[in-house]
């Protein structure tokens, strides 16, 4: 038997490769390294379903996340 859970969101990593680039391409002159994609924004976010079992405890993710605008587990 699994228990279903919605994934909660996280705050991004401060430390990550990706974010320290970021911060150090924002330095300098005030360029942002993308087009700011002002209106342009998803109206929903991708969520994730989340499997515990229920006996070992293990989790797992089956698939990618999908969009929702809302979502509800009875």
């Amino acid at each position: 038997m699994q228990k279903v859970e919605l994934a909660k969101r996280r705050p991004r990593k401060k430390n990550s490769k990706s974010q320290r680039s970021f911060k150090r391409k924002l330095k300098g002159y005030g360029s942002f390294p993308k087009p700011n994609p002002k209106g342009r924004e998803k109206p929903t976010r991708k969520l994730d379903l989340r499997y515990k079992c229920t006996e070992c405890g293990k989790m797992q993710i089956i698939g990618d996340g999908f969009r929702v605008k809302k979502a509800e587990i009875k």
